[in-house]
């Protein structure tokens, strides 16, 4: 059964994600795991029990979270879906990243303020990390959905080899929806006048794949990477855009920033990240056991 992994600080961008999440999981044929992180002493774990009745605050929230869950549960008790809780403490996107592994996630749903900088992602800069890094789709939510049936996908991309990973992640999630799948390409201007254009792949590739569902070619210039794919999601009336993450070397960054990051930022829909890069060193971080 495929599985869906919902983080949560049981805010109202976080309850959105959760029901979209539920929702797919009844489409989907799979089952939803949620997860929060619980702030408790740095070593809870290692603490005896007697030692850990010093530590009052850490007892309780813990007990909160066990009770939003049960409100979670209540919310969806009527639905046919099997439901999964856990908590742990400790660093955000380590630990996301092995339930990943160990719980075989198919797909990870979580919520977004959006916003300027000012309250970018619930949990901060670690949903941030999680878009970037995480080796399973990632669907961000902003604001309810009117529906889920996804009729009209957006993939944009440069169309390179590395791509095609992402995008068969994407036929695969579609086959459930039979949507028209548009293949974007923006031409725009690039730093310091350089050109991409001999790093871009083969749109018609793309096509190929994409026997099981419609699927047609666009490119065009804009701006910037970002308003040309707002501006063509919003020309289209798509219901879904997807993204293919390649992350970029750090002085990259500095310097120009992640059009992933930006369009989960500043675009309304829901967003579809794929992350193109396999697990990496980056995520070897102290285990910490889920609860």
């Amino acid at each position: 059964m495929k599985k869906i992994l919902v983080p949560t600080d049981f805010s109202d961008c976080a309850t959105f994600a959760a029901d979209v999440a539920v929702d797919l999981a009844e489409v989907l044929m799979a089952e939803v795991h949620f997860y929060t992180r619980v702030e408790v002493h740095p070593l809870w774990d290692q603490l005896s029990e007697k030692a850990k009745m010093d530590f009052p605050e850490s007892f309780n929230r813990i007990y909160e979270a066990k009770l939003k869950f049960q409100e979670l549960r209540h919310r969806y008790q009527d639905r046919k879906v099997r439901l999964v809780t856990s908590y742990a403490h400790g660093d955000l996107v380590g630990v996301v990243s092995r339930y990943i592994d160990k719980e075989d996630i198919y797909l990870i749903v979580m919520g977004s303020s959006g916003a300027d900088g000012v309250k970018e992602f619930f949990f901060g800069s670690n949903a941030q990390k999680i878009v970037k890094h995480a080796h399973t789709p990632v669907m961000v939510i902003k604001h309810p959905p009117k529906s889920l049936d996804f009729k009209h996908i957006v993939f944009a991309s440069d169309f390179r080899e590395g791509a095609k990973r992402s995008f068969q992640q994407l036929l695969d999630f579609a086959q459930a929806f039979t949507p028209h799948i548009h293949l974007l390409r923006i031409e725009a201007p690039v730093p310091f006048g350089r050109t991409d254009l001999k790093e871009q792949g083969n749109m018609d590739e793309f096509v190929d794949m994409c026997w099981r569902f419609p699927c047609t070619k666009h490119e065009f210039g804009d701006v910037s990477i970002e308003l040309g794919i707002k501006h063509f999601a919003e020309d289209t009336q798509a219901d879904l855009i997807a993204v293919s993450h390649y992350g970029k070397p750090k002085m990259q960054r500095l310097l120009t920033g992640s059009i992933t990051e930006a369009l989960v930022n500043h675009l309304e829909m829901p967003i579809l990240t794929m992350n193109t890069r396999e697990l990496n060193a980056w995520y070897k971080v102290h285990e910490v056991e889920m609860s």
